[in-house]
């Protein structure tokens, strides 16, 4: 959908330029900003309508207990779309700037647990926040494997 702003300023000028043509008696300015004016409402009235289709089927979808998506995974879904279109896409792909929202996660792990009643069973949980990274402070070193009781070697 445009920014409600875009679309304030672009009537503004239109309306300004078709006083500026009635005041001037240009004819033909007049014709044309008024095409212009036509074509600006029938795109307003184009987008709100897409608005209250997609806000029925949303409805709709909801009534019949199907997920619906958040406004954060629709944006990472959309980005994820523009990637995979681009002539790069492996490329494209690591320059995305979004993450993965957590709520597709839990929707994951959700799905899991439903469908595959074991892991619900066993206590499946997901935990995506509880990640340790263990960091070398130290630099290099070198390391060598030996048996488990083997004295540590530096």
């Amino acid at each position: 959908m445009k920014s409600l702003d875009l679309l304030k300023q672009k009537k503004v000028d239109i309306m300004n330029r078709l006083n500026q043509a009635m005041k001037e008696g240009n004819e033909e300015a007049f014709a044309q900003t008024f095409t212009e004016f036509t074509e600006y409402v029938q795109e307003v009235v184009m987008e709100e309508a897409k608005g209250l289709v997609q806000a029925a089927d949303t409805n709709v979808l909801v009534g019949r207990g199907v997920r619906q998506l958040t406004s954060e995974e629709n944006k990472y879904f959309q980005k994820v779309i523009e990637a995979m279109s681009s002539s790069n896409p492996k490329q494209a792909l690591t320059e995305i700037e979004i993450t993965m929202p957590k709520t597709i996660i839990d929707s994951v792990f959700e799905d899991l647990t439903t469908n595959h009643p074991l892991l619900d069973a066993i206590n499946f949980q997901n935990t995506s926040g509880l990640i340790e990274f263990l960091v070398n402070s130290d630099g290099d070193q070198i390391a060598s494997w030996g048996t488990l009781t083997s004295e540590i070697v530096k």
